[in-house]
């Protein structure tokens, strides 16, 4: 077997360890029921910077009127199982340009407290950005296994050359 045939093979059976192990830690997430996207993007109806963490239909249905209030008709409410779900939201509000986003990076339980740990992405000084308003905004489904909530904000500048 030659040199290049082996390094391709060699490829392969790594990669193939890879997929086993990624799709081994998917069903270890949802096995033990972590949290879902519910919606994610820049243009949402809520304007000011604000953390949700909501376990009652009515509640959700104003925070979902309010961030599809953009939308003609409103936009549907989701349905959601309040006896087994919460809804968590991190809106950053409205911002001048493109170049915002906020990714829930982790939920963690702690003595019946959630800790949502979020990051908030800036763009950098070297970023060509949209020039028209956006709010970004992450909700997520989680188990309702929590009484409290705490968030956890961390930063990163997004580089461009």
């Amino acid at each position: 077997m030659d040199f290049a045939k082996l390094i391709l093979l060699l490829l392969l059976v790594s990669s193939m360890g890879a997929c086993n192990k990624e799709s081994e830690l998917v069903e270890a997430v949802e096995k033990n029921n972590a949290f879902k996207i519910l919606d994610q993007g820049n243009r949402s109806g809520v304007l000011e910077s604000k953390n949700a963490s909501i376990a009652q239909k009515d509640d959700f249905t104003v925070l979902w009127s309010q961030h599809k209030n953009h939308v003609i008709g409103g936009g549907i409410v989701p349905e959601i199982d309040f006896t087994k779900q919460a809804i968590i939201g991190v809106f950053l509000g409205e911002k001048p340009t493109g170049g915002y986003s906020v990714v829930i990076d982790k939920i963690t339980l702690e003595n019946n407290t959630a800790h949502v740990y979020f990051t908030t992405i800036l763009p950098g000084k070297n970023c060509r950005l949209t020039q028209a308003l956006t709010s970004p905004y992450t909700i997520v489904t989680a188990p309702k296994n929590f009484t409290s909530t705490v968030f956890h904000e961390s930063r990163q500048v997004k580089s461009c050359r």
